[in-house]
């Protein structure tokens, strides 16, 4: 499974700096996460990455919420701080919900997450 980043460069090392601010600070930060694959035991190894990164940060909590589709994903209206996203699934793909977060008032970052050795074969148009 290979993770990409789907963002400016900047809005990524803003988030950075201020997630990691908070947790030198030794505040308890609590950081929504949505995993949406259509796939569990992706969807399970996933949670199980966090619940370790979790660990090593004791001023960090992961609220991990897990998705089988997007469509579900969508609905739940839920605002969370990252999202894990499969690129390529059943209903709509990665893009497609990527692109109804952005019309969001709460934008989460957002990362794809995909079963394809590369990106290049599935962004290929058809």
């Amino acid at each position: 499974m290979k993770t990409f980043y789907r963002g400016s460069k900047k809005k990524y090392f803003d988030w950075k700096v201020k997630f990691k601010g908070e947790i030198f600070m030794g505040r308890k930060t609590e950081v929504k996460v949505a995993v949406v694959d259509d796939k569990q035991h992706d969807r399970t190894k996933l949670k199980k990455i966090l619940i370790r990164l979790e660990s090593d940060f004791k001023n960090v909590s992961f609220i991990i919420a897990l998705y089988q589709d997007g469509i579900s994903f969508l609905n739940s209206k839920e605002a969370y701080d990252l999202v894990l996203l499969d690129y390529e699934m059943p209903d709509k793909n990665g893009i497609y919900i990527a692109e109804k977060l952005e019309q969001r008032a709460k934008r989460p970052r957002v990362l794809f997450v995909s079963g394809y050795d590369e990106l290049t074969k599935p962004l290929q148009k058809e």
